[in-house]
């Protein structure tokens, strides 16, 4: 889905799923279609993403109801 440009996963098994294959993976390609209509394809390392995201958890204040 995109928000205002930007690609956003509304769903947490679509969250889980690609932050599972991100960490598994080494390079993420992005397909995607520019504001001129070109087809586009973009690849990001994915170097340093694991530790990353095992950061981020490890500072979360979870919310509970």
């Amino acid at each position: 889905a995109s928000e205002n440009g930007a690609f956003v996963l509304s769903d947490q098994e679509s969250t889980s799923r690609l932050i599972g294959a991100m960490r598994r993976g080494s390079r993420l390609t992005v397909q995607y279609v520019d504001v001129s209509g070109n087809d586009r394809l973009a690849t990001f390392s994915l170097m340093g993403v694991s530790r990353s995201l095992e950061w981020v958890e490890a500072r979360q204040v979870r919310v509970r109801y």
